[in-house]
């Protein structure tokens, strides 16, 4: 194991490989790999979202009735994950 261990594992995730192939490589359980996936997931779109939608954000959380742009991705991670 490296300092770049996870970093090599995005990388894998990035150009489509599964968690089988990566468990292959790696031996790391795949229940952890299964989870390094949800939160790399989530980073993901927390930062499209922070960085590309910002003003859209903000106003779906004003039409929403007052729902913070936190729970919005939340919930969009929470759709997400459920299809992985």
């Amino acid at each position: 194991p490296t300092a770049f261990r996870l970093l090599k594992i995005k990388q894998a995730f990035d150009i489509g490989s599964s968690i089988d192939e990566i468990h292959d490589q790696t031996k790391i359980d795949p229940w952890f790999l299964h989870h390094i996936k949800i939160i790399l997931l989530v980073i993901s779109i927390y930062l499209a979202i922070r960085h590309y939608k910002v003003l859209t954000v903000y106003q779906a959380c004003a039409a929403s009735g007052g729902m913070s742009w936190h729970t919005i991705i939340a919930l969009l991670a929470t759709l997400m994950v459920s299809r992985i």
